[in-house]
């Protein structure tokens, strides 16, 4: 019988340690039997009801698809009233799958604070990226503490790029003065992300993506919403709502809530490009340029500039007739177009950035007298280029040889090391 139980709910200054036992073949999908998230305030005081619900945001989905039991001692009863219309949200996106599972909870607490809402407070998920910038404008006049998390796209051992990142968050509250905090968590490295992403293959997508990361951040604010007396997590959406599957959705995020703080997939009817549109006109209303964070390729917490998701960044800049150095990239106009050369040619636009690309084509086509002279060249590519038929059979058979003559341009060397090594031996 798959079985997973919580032991104990250590609570120690900042830290908040769940420790589980695993059984069955689930086993096989974790790496470590403790669940880790640390936070900036002591949160020694927030009750084990509360404190728990990072961890089971972030096994939820596992309980489900594995068919497995979890048990807990405690749990919140917001958070528990939910959890039937949080798994129907998984189960109209992947329709083909089954989400099954147990959930025993030994004492369902009613956490709820009745406080006047002008007396409390709210929080937006910031990355620093375009989603998280314009989620942060939609709500500026509401004052909202700003959240970032380690353990997302930056790893607990990049101290570097964690201090970059944060000093990003500092640096934003400062200039708009707003409060801020961060949570530090294991949430992608307690469990076996490759084997995960393996179990659901028929998806079409991957773990992170597909099944983990809306749920699993929106749990880790559970124990600051309880002691800052949250009325609202606001996590900016990734997609307008259309047919590609995403772990942050609104039929799922809309239905976590915990004492009394509920949540809001935030600007899910905006595109892509109209948040970088409104990002734009906010800074040339203002007179000040924010700083966008988007790579999740490089390290050190900064942009490469050159990545396909650092790529579509800034092109969605320079359609809107900015400069796109303006905003926290460094790059050269003459440059981009190479980039992007690679990307066609070694088939890294993701098809569920297809939507994206297909937005920035748009705009570009519709804004071509406001693009700044020296990024002209870099764009006449989005004239003709067809992004459906790139994601079609005969650029994926195109991609089968370019990949097979690749690996054929490296085999005269490839033999000589082998025959080398025989003859050594």
């Amino acid at each position: 019988m798959n079985k997973i139980e919580v032991i104990q709910i250590e609570k120690v200054g900042t830290k908040i340690c769940v420790h589980f036992k695993v059984d069955g073949d689930v086993k096989r999908y974790f790496q470590t039997d403790i669940f880790v998230s640390e936070y900036i305030n002591d949160i020694s005081a927030v009750p084990d009801s509360i404190a728990v619900i990072p961890f089971v945001c972030n096994v939820l989905p596992i309980i489900w698809l594995t068919d497995s039991f979890l048990n807990l001692p405690v749990l919140d009863q917001s958070f528990y009233n939910g959890l039937e219309l949080i798994k129907e949200g998984y189960c109209k996106m992947y329709p083909n799958m089954l989400f099954r599972g147990i959930l025993e909870v030994g004492n369902i607490v009613d956490n709820k604070i009745n406080i006047e809402r002008s007396k409390r407070s709210c929080t937006v998920l910031f990355s620093g990226g375009i989603d998280a910038f314009s989620t942060l404008l939609n709500h500026i006049n509401e004052r909202p503490i700003l959240l970032t998390i380690w353990g997302a796209d930056i790893k607990l051992n990049d101290t570097q790029g964690w201090n970059n990142v944060y000093g990003h968050t500092r640096k934003v509250a400062q200039s708009l003065g707003l409060e801020y905090g961060y949570v530090k968590a294991n949430f992608r490295e307690f469990i076996a992300v490759d084997r995960l992403s393996v179990l659901v293959k028929e998806s079409g997508d991957e773990w992170w993506h597909g099944f983990q990361h809306g749920i699993g951040l929106i749990g880790l604010v559970a124990p600051i919403a309880y002691l800052k007396k949250l009325y609202c997590v606001y996590i900016a959406s990734s997609y307008a709502v259309n047919n590609v599957t995403c772990a942050s959705h609104p039929t799922i995020d809309n239905y976590v809530a915990f004492a009394g703080c509920n949540t809001i997939h935030d600007q899910y009817m905006y595109t892509r490009q109209q948040k970088v549109g409104d990002i734009c006109a906010y800074a040339r209303r203002v007179g000040q340029y924010p700083l966008l964070r988007v790579c999740w390729e490089s390290s050190g917490g900064k942009n490469c500039g050159y990545c396909e998701k650092c790529l579509r960044s800034v092109y969605g800049l320079i359609v809107e007739g900015e400069e796109p150095n303006n905003y926290g990239f460094h790059i050269e106009p003459d440059k981009i177009r190479l980039s992007i050369n690679k990307i066609i040619q070694t088939y890294k636009f993701p098809i569920h950035n297809r939507c994206y690309w297909k937005e920035i084509q748009q705009r570009y086509r519709g804004n071509k007298e406001n693009i700044l002279p020296s990024y002209r060249q870099a764009c006449l590519w989005l004239d003709e280029f067809d992004f459906e038929v790139f994601h079609s059979k005969k650029y994926k058979l195109k991609y089968f040889f370019f990949k097979l003559k690749s690996v054929l341009s490296h085999w005269d060397t490839l033999s000589y090391v082998i025959k080398t090594r025989l003859r050594i031996t």
